[in-house]
């Protein structure tokens, strides 16, 4: 848009200034606004450009181009790709925002990027834990099957089994869980059942290492 200074005489002279896209669009507002007064334009100098818009012109436009995209139909693409501008559109015009679709989706998008990093970051410090922890159980045991009578060592192999048929319970109910809630695969309920049947998993690997290493010892002597 931008300003038009409109200089007239007449039945009064003076001066006005008008808002509009284009020199013609200025001369035809000054003259409705005046319509009925005996007024002569004397000229029309291009005062200032890029001037915002008033709300009741893009009251206007929006109007204009709400009509014409309806008038394709609501299966047009046009009609799809405007979907929800014209409401953020009122909304601005009304309420001095600036918000777009567009806007709305690139703070989405990083928001989940930034989600994204920070996910990775955590599953590489579990993984970095989980190896840790592992190192550790392996060391203990072998500290302890080094130093364990032999009933200390029938003690530790009775509780090692104790603490594989536990987790493969654990395992067995995890997956019973992923069957009962199959039929919903986006489901907090499902995706719970499917991260504890992996944890249940890997301890049940882990166990059974610990038992193979125990009954090794108990072979070997």
């Amino acid at each position: 848009m931008n300003d038009y200074r409109i200089t007239y005489t007449g039945e009064s002279e003076g001066y006005q200034t008008i808002t509009e896209r284009s020199e013609a669009a200025a001369k035809k507002s000054f003259l409705s606004t005046h319509k009925g007064i005996k007024l002569d334009i004397i000229s029309i100098e291009l005062y200032h450009e890029n001037t915002c818009a008033t709300k009741q012109q893009e009251r206007e436009v929006l109007a204009a181009i709400r009509k014409m995209v309806e008038e394709l139909g609501p299966q047009s693409y046009l009609a799809t790709a405007f979907e929800g501008c014209f409401e953020d559109a009122e909304s601005n015009i009304e309420n001095d925002f600036s918000d777009s679709m567009k806007a709305r989706w690139l703070h989405a998008d990083a928001q989940l990027n930034a989600a994204n990093g920070t996910i990775e970051e955590l599953k590489a410090q579990k993984r970095s834990m989980q190896e840790t922890i592992d190192r550790l159980q392996r060391e203990r045991d072998e500290a302890e099957a080094r130093q364990a009578t032999d009933t200390d060592l029938a003690h530790l192999i009775r509780l090692a089994e104790k603490d594989l048929v536990e987790a493969e319970q654990r395992r067995e109910a995890a997956a019973q869980d992923i069957v009962t809630y199959a039929d919903n695969p986006t489901s907090e309920e499902f995706r719970r059942a499917v991260a504890t049947h992996r944890n249940a998993t890997s301890s049940v690997e882990a166990k059974k290492e610990r038992m193979g290493r125990l009954n090794s010892i108990r072979n070997a002597g």
